[in-house]
């Protein structure tokens, strides 16, 4: 562990609750006021999502199903980050192990301060935890040192795979949802939503690297994302993924000459000889799976990580196709600019809370697990240069015209 690592374990036993503060020097033990009942009691009044009656992988929320509440936000935040500020002083970055109960719990939205005279839905003046620290997450303290102490891989390849062809028309909204017609599903025929900003977004990222590789559309088959995945540094991923008996799938165009469905699976990934030290799932509850009470949520960060990526973001709910789009771009600017994986995300989300919405359904979905460390790749030519060159031209016609226009009137 480094100097500015800071684990924060939570545990809860049949009852009573821990929070264990780990640094390179030693390891703290305090023990929570609440219950574990009392805990969760609090996390089911932040959001219907956490509600114990409703299921998360498969049930749609809309910014107004979510209806975050920052009272309660703020209530869980007292209860288990609020013992810990003595001891967390002076750090900036925060590594978060959950326990399967908190395992869906962005703890960005947790809200630092709040008036009781405020209205609880209304979030422009709200103080969230993301605004004082970078976060990041583990499954365990042991993988995290597992992934943090793998080789880095120096390369400035990337993948970038978006807009799959969609074969179904007359769509209503754009939404990267898991929307899955169930009676269908025996067939592997799905119906979704296409991805109208999706293209946009794969190619505003790929003016930001040197060799970027890019599969759209047609191209974006999952035999192809096969092939071109394992020399790739950084993946990002803009397609649907959808949760079928707490399985995740990944979307991919169909190529009816391929042998592949078009559909990746947990244990294709695992399959799948990586070397990337970043994979981006800009998809729709690409974080959820199937729930095991000792190793937590068995998804597709566990099956990327088991493939040999060093981390894995994905999404915790349903996510908007256009302010996603925003959201990814403004990432990856900032991971460009060299902030670490973990300080780039927390200032995606900060730049979309001031400049778009400030409420937590927007920019809280996405959340970095594993290593969060710096990338060290090249821009491409056509970032660093092309604004200038663009001037530059411009300024040539003009004095051109110009100096025409004096040899013909003078």
């Amino acid at each position: 562990m480094s100097n500015d690592d800071l684990i924060v374990c939570y545990y809860f036993n049949n009852e009573d609750s821990y929070a264990f503060i780990i640094n390179q020097d030693e390891l703290k033990t305090i023990k929570l006021k609440k219950s574990k009942s009392e805990i969760l009691e609090i996390v089911r009044q932040i959001s219907p999502v956490y509600d114990t009656q409703n299921s998360l992988t498969e049930t749609y929320y809309n910014q107004d199903l979510f209806s975050f509440n920052s009272q309660a936000a703020n209530n869980l935040y007292k209860e288990i980050f609020e013992p810990l500020r003595k001891e967390i002083a002076g750090y900036k970055k925060l590594i978060f192990s959950l326990p399967v109960e908190l395992s869906v719990i962005p703890l960005e939205f947790l809200v630092s301060e709040f008036n009781p005279d405020d209205s609880p839905f209304y979030y422009d003046n709200k103080k969230f935890l993301v605004e004082q620290f970078s976060i990041s997450y583990t499954p365990s303290l042991s993988v995290y040192l597992l992934q943090k102490g793998r080789p880095f891989y120096q390369s400035d390849k990337v993948l970038l795979v978006g807009d799959p062809k969609i074969s179904n028309e007359d769509f209503a909204q754009s939404y990267r949802g898991s929307l899955v017609e169930d009676q269908s599903f025996n067939s592997r025929s799905i119906k979704l939503f296409p991805l109208k900003y999706s293209k946009d977004e794969i190619k505003q990222i790929e003016s930001l690297f040197s060799d970027a590789s890019v599969l759209l559309s047609d191209n974006a088959t999952e035999e192809k994302f096969i092939e071109n995945a394992n020399d790739k540094s950084v993946i990002h991923l803009s397609t649907h993924s959808f949760i079928h008996n707490d399985q995740p799938f990944i979307l991919f165009s169909k190529d009816d000459q391929a042998k592949s469905d078009g559909f990746l699976e947990a244990g294709e990934i695992i399959k799948l000889k990586l070397n990337s030290e970043l994979v981006v799932l800009s998809s729709c509850k690409s974080g959820l799976g199937t729930i095991d009470p000792t190793e937590g949520i068995i998804g597709m960060q566990k099956s990327f990580f088991e493939a040999g990526s060093k981390s894995v973001i994905v999404s915790l709910w349903d996510v908007n196709d256009k302010y996603t789009s925003i959201f990814m771009k403004s990432f990856y600017k900032f991971l460009s600019e060299g902030n670490d994986k973990a300080e780039a995300l927390r200032k995606a989300k900060l730049f979309f809370k001031e400049n778009y919405s400030s409420n937590p359904y927007y920019w809280a979905a996405f959340v970095l697990s594993g290593d969060n460390s710096h990338l060290n790749f090249s821009h491409s030519v056509s970032f660093s240069l092309k604004y200038l060159l663009i001037i530059f031209l411009i300024t040539l016609i003009v004095l051109t015209s110009y100096k025409l226009y004096l040899v013909k009137y003078k």
